[in-house]
């Protein structure tokens, strides 16, 4: 099994991005508007409108929602939730497919419900049980060996609390490891080979995992730092007046001042994290596509 060049990777991820920006934004902003779309009729649907400009009302205000709208929101919850899933998965196929080479040409225009997407979607689903279940299973043999060293006669606490720390320690590599070696490719096989390939994926991990948390945090960490800093720098200008005011006891009024000083804010925040996260999809699914594309050049699917 070739390995995956963490340079060569990395550099062609973010060399992706920046060939294919124009492309990606034509893909990306379609699905995202019918998401926005749905949660914004959703809120307006559910959330009195008056929340929506005055954000501090008072407990009676939050008790009138419990008791005649709470319930709506909660059965709507989970339509929002399918419409994210879907919509987040048609955006990585269809950026998956540039990266393979399925899709060339300016994309100024992406729209697609066919069976990768589908795929892609279930495969998520699948993803998050998965790994549920290794975190329980993990928590139970935790707690089990907790229980059996403790046993041990005349055993010392600082031994027992020495051996916890190490265990845990042990299975978050482990849960971590088994997380990159499963999916780190799976996106990839899905759009390359049509198929929800867990044992493909976990056979393409082999070795690679190590070298995969590098690509990961080669290209997660500088994005979220950077976007951090302009948002930073973008917000506190209007909000530090404001918090200056405060005082080391809560005052609701302050906490209404301070809110409805974030407002004016709010869209600048949304469009810097949007715009990160654009760059870290778009970036990281470029890293995938062309590690597998290395990865599984000398064999014959």
């Amino acid at each position: 099994m070739r390995k995956i060049a963490r340079a060569a990777t990395i550099d062609a991820a973010y060399g992706f991005f920046f060939r294919n920006i124009i492309s990606i934004i034509g893909i990306v902003w379609f699905p995202a508007l019918i998401f926005a779309g749905v949660a914004a009729a959703v809120i307006a649907t559910v959330v009195p409108h008056e929340w929506l400009f005055t954000p501090f009302n008072g407990p009676m205000d939050f008790e009138t929602f419990a008791e005649t709208r709470l319930s709506v929101f909660m059965t709507a919850t989970p339509m929002i939730g399918f419409v994210g899933l879907v919509t987040v998965s048609m955006m990585r196929v269809g950026i998956l497919e540039r990266v393979l080479g399925n899709r060339t040409g300016l994309t100024l225009f992406y729209f697609s419900l066919g069976g990768r997407v589908w795929r892609m979607a279930g495969a998520a689903v699948l993803a998050g049980i998965v790994m549920g279940a290794v975190a329980l299973v993990e928590i139970v043999a935790g707690v089990a060996l907790h229980f059996a060293v403790s046993a041990i006669p005349n055993i010392a606490l600082g031994l027992v609390i020495l051996f916890d720390v190490l265990q845990v320690i042990a299975w978050i590599v482990a849960l971590i490891y088994i997380g990159i070696r499963l999916f780190f490719f799976l996106p990839a096989v899905i759009v390359a080979e049509n198929r929800i390939g867990f044992r493909r994926a976990w056979s393409l991990g082999a070795g690679n995992v190590g070298r995969a948390l590098v690509v990961l945090l080669a290209i997660v960490v500088p994005i979220c730092f950077v976007t951090g800093i302009i948002s930073e720098f973008s917000v506190m200008p209007a909000l530090f007046p404001v918090m200056e005011k405060f005082s080391s006891q809560p005052d609701p009024e302050m906490a209404g001042t301070f809110l409805k000083a974030l407002l004016p804010v709010l869209p600048v925040m949304l469009v810097i994290h949007l715009i990160g996260a654009l760059v870290i999809t778009g970036t990281l699914l470029g890293a995938i596509g062309k590690a597998y594309q290395v990865v599984a050049a000398d064999e014959t699917v």
